[in-house]
């Protein structure tokens, strides 16, 4: 099938798309489905250009980064690391898709040919080496968020903007990892309240598959009709449908589970309770340096005023220092965060996972088994 597929897609030429339409020049979305890696978590989108008079058929990727980049993990640590845009035959493209069964949806842009050579043009621009650079921003600059701003530029309005938006970028993000427990664990620990804002129209396409939905709602006028900016969606890619599965092996129930653990180890050798806690200070507390670092030390804006902190906290590492009166003040402290974010963690400004009340459990325990 996948063999069958990439020979189709080694073929595709302006006559496939353009049964209907004659012009020389055809542009459309393509949204590409999630894929089963952490980087590929939310999905894709790009837009396809074919142009008939050069007989080209090529697509600008707005996702492309170099893991070869000076510093590569510091930057993208730091929030610095810069992506581009890049352009490359269709089938070229479509390549990795068709290897990971992930589904990629075409929508072609149903525009007067003014706007699509506007676009066109733009693109190309965008593309040239001294242009092609942009800062990723996870939230607010993105493949999605560049291929939004470029479609406002036109001649175009959004036909049916929602008439009340509740929806904050942590909705999104859990929406995108039914079968991603982990992931969506670990996302909402390092990210901060910035991501339970609630959102503006805009700002809702800074994923792939809500930029599809919500453009597909834009119109143009053609004449004195409001006609849609995108046509219906066409399988380029056949979507593998993958439906959400329970398992055991998830964040809650595995820290449930450590939690009892812990409790009956500490009650069968109490002694073990000052080092289970020193364990716990440790991890916990470079926990929070990440955190701490992530809020104040780099470019990220999701990754800031995060609450986890009250839990997370680099205070903890200060308990491996031999001072009994700091130990005694450190225990007071520690007791009051996780005590408050443990009876208040559904009011706070942002949205705690129930995978860390455990953690919050596990640790009052040990606080408390521990004589300091």
């Amino acid at each position: 099938m996948r063999i069958i597929l990439m020979l189709l897609l080694s073929f595709l030429t302006v006559d496939a798309i353009a049964q209907k339409d004659s012009s020389w020049l055809k542009v459309s979305l393509l949204t590409c489905d999630i894929g089963d890696e952490a980087y590929a978590a939310f999905g894709h989108c790009a837009i396809r250009v074919i142009d008939k008079k050069r007989n080209k058929d090529i697509t600008f990727d707005y996702g492309i980064f170099d893991f070869d980049t000076p510093n590569f993990v510091w930057r993208f640590m730091r929030g610095s690391l810069d992506y581009k845009v890049a352009d490359r035959r269709t089938n070229r493209f479509m390549r990795e898709y068709i290897r990971d069964d992930r589904g990629v949806i075409e929508q072609q842009f149903n525009l007067p040919e003014e706007e699509l050579v506007k676009m066109y043009n733009f693109l190309v621009e965008n593309e040239k080496p001294e242009n092609r650079y942009y800062k990723y921003n996870f939230l607010h600059d993105n493949c999605a968020t560049r291929l939004r701003d470029i479609v406002n530029g036109l001649e175009v309005s959004p036909g049916k903007p929602v008439a009340e938006l509740t929806d904050t970028y942590r909705n999104y993000l859990h929406a995108h990892l039914p079968n991603k427990p982990w992931l969506k664990f670990g996302i909402d620990i390092l990210l901060g309240a910035n991501t339970d804002r609630v959102m503006s129209y805009d700002e809702r396409m800074f994923l792939p598959r809500n930029l599809s939905e919500n453009l597909s709602y834009y119109v143009f006028d053609n004449e004195g009709r409001k006609e849609k900016v995108l046509g219906p969606a066409v399988s380029i890619v056949p979507a593998q449908k993958k439906e959400p599965s329970f398992s055991f092996f998830q964040p809650l129930i595995v820290l449930v589970f450590i939690l009892l653990l812990v409790v009956a180890l500490v009650r069968w050798k109490p002694k073990m309770s000052k080092w289970l806690f020193l364990f716990y200070c440790l991890v916990y507390g470079l926990a929070g340096c990440l955190l701490f670092f992530l809020w104040f030390a780099t470019e990220h804006t999701a990754t800031r005023m995060n609450w986890n902190l009250l839990w997370a906290n680099p205070l903890y590492l200060l308990f491996f220092l031999p001072s009994k009166n700091l130990k005694s003040v450190l225990t007071k402290v520690a007791m009051g965060l996780n005590i408050v974010i443990l009876l208040f963690w559904w009011c706070l400004p942002q949205e705690i996972n129930l995978a860390v009340l455990p953690l919050l459990a596990m640790f009052l325990f040990l606080l408390y088994a521990t004589e300091y």
